[in-house]
């Protein structure tokens, strides 16, 4: 995923230097990198809570664990598993391999209603 990333920094840079060449363009390649680098590293479980996107906007937003209603867990077809939060009214996805699926798990356990 991080060689990805760079191919398409790099990729949006140079056709921004040949295309636009202006301030403008470049703070909208920046901000477009920045936004799929947060996008692709930042959710995660931490210590006080579950870090999300938002979904519908860019933010990115520390949910502490005693403000998530519940989770749950969900088996797909591939070698992940889902866990769906909900909190803040909403549902959120995210998707972790299966052989981390026991640290996930009991790292949810703060969560009073799994």
């Amino acid at each position: 995923m991080t060689t990805l990333l760079i191919i398409f920094g790099l990729v949006s840079f140079y056709l921004c230097y040949t295309l636009d060449n202006t301030i403008l363009g470049y703070i909208t390649v920046a901000s477009a990198i920045t936004y799929l680098i947060s996008f692709t590293f930042t959710p995660g479980i931490g210590k006080d809570g579950v870090t999300i996107m938002m979904g519908s906007t860019t933010l990115i937003k520390n949910a502490k664990f005693n403000d998530i209603k519940n989770i749950k867990y969900k088996e797909t077809d591939n070698e992940d598993f889902k866990v769906i939060i909900n909190v803040f009214g909403n549902e959120y996805h995210q998707f972790y391999k299966n052989r981390d699926k026991n640290k996930v798990v009991e790292l949810l356990k703060n969560v009073k209603r799994i």
